[in-house]
């Protein structure tokens, strides 16, 4: 995983500027650095810089510093003491493929059903990935080849950082 904060320009007002704090599993295949899992610290002007980098050492000592594991992640996030603000099919997949990273496979399983269930959904096409990668790794699983899992949570995890560049 990979924790960061994101500095942004206000759009509407031109001396100010918003923080937030973002974890991101590398081992979810992602062209882009995904900002679901953190939340907007604050928002300052260009003159309160060292206000913010005061904001800024604070929430990683309450919310950062003590995630340690990606266990760490998953309970955060189950105990909301970390927001995750994508889809519920991208928080269905958070837990999917952590607990898979895990080795956790049977904490998996109902995970990937979920996602193996958007096949019903109306806009089954645009799920079209996701429903093929927890099928086919679903499959994996009921076959016991796990190292055949996790080659495949290195290789997406190889590939976000790739396209990262981390």
């Amino acid at each position: 995983m990979v924790a960061g904060f994101c500095v942004e320009p206000n759009r509407f007002q031109s001396n100010t500027f918003s923080i937030r704090y973002f974890i991101q599993p590398l081992y979810i295949k992602f062209d882009y650095i995904d900002l679901s899992l953190g939340d907007v610290i604050g928002e300052w002007e260009y003159t309160e810089i060292d206000t913010s980098l005061d904001e800024i050492c604070r929430v990683y000592n309450d919310k950062l510093s003590h995630l340690n594991s990606i266990i760490d992640v998953v309970n955060a996030v189950l105990n909301c003491q970390i927001r995750f603000y994508g889809s519920s099919v991208a928080r269905t997949e958070l837990f999917a493929y952590s607990y898979l990273v895990l080795n956790e496979y049977a904490q998996a399983i109902p995970f990937l059903t979920t996602l193996i269930t958007l096949n019903d959904d109306d806009n089954k096409e645009w799920y079209s990935p996701i429903i093929s990668s927890a099928t086919h790794i679903c499959k994996l699983i009921q076959h016991n080849n796990y190292a055949e899992v996790s080659d495949i949570m290195l290789l997406w995890q190889s590939y976000t950082r790739g396209k990262l560049g981390v």
